[in-house]
């Protein structure tokens, strides 16, 4: 996230955060697609977080969970990209 909030953990960035949504999908994207839920220009998580044809939620380092059509998901992505050996948590 970029300023005017102020940096955490090091860096020009934001980079500890949560984000909480509440996601109803009628369907879920077709084989090889994904939907997405919010973008990131951090190189370590990828472009974005999304929601695929499985219904697992995740970043280009890999998903999981799994989502289901016509149902209410309250989805919790809590980020430190100053950890980089464990520093992304999704819940759904």
């Amino acid at each position: 996230m970029p300023r005017p909030m102020t940096p955490n953990a090091g860096g020009y960035f934001v980079n500890q955060y949560t984000v909480i949504m509440d996601v109803l999908f009628t369907n879920l994207p077709a084989a090889g697609k994904t939907f997405t839920l919010f973008g990131t220009i951090m190189a370590t998580l990828g472009e974005s977080f999304s929601s695929n044809s499985s219904g697992a939620v995740g970043c280009s380092g890999g998903a999981g969970g799994t989502l289901t059509t016509n149902a209410w998901h309250r989805i919790a992505i809590a980020v430190d990209a100053a950890n980089t050996s464990s520093g992304l948590e999704i819940f759904n």
